[in-house]
């Protein structure tokens, strides 16, 4: 007996490998979705007032939209432009 890839060795292999693409992809769309939720300016194009940042963020975070390291961060950075 060899120890050699069969096809179907192949096939699996990169089936695998197609689930882990897609499971990173689907990662990044909902980080990229998350990000402009989070980030999104107020209708006038001017940034919201800090305060209404913070409630949104807030919001998110209750809703479980985003988690608690992206909060933080995104506190962080808010509060840093005041």
């Amino acid at each position: 007996m060899g120890y050699g890839f069969a096809g179907w060795h192949v096939l699996i292999i990169l089936a695998v490998l197609l689930v882990v693409a897609a499971v990173l992809a689907a990662v990044i769309v909902v980080a990229v979705v998350v990000s402009r939720r989070v980030a999104a300016p107020s209708p006038a194009g001017m940034p919201a007032p800090a305060s209404a940042r913070l409630a949104e963020l807030e919001r998110l975070r209750v809703n479980r939209q985003i988690t608690e390291q992206e909060y933080a961060a995104k506190r962080a950075e808010i509060l840093g432009q005041l």
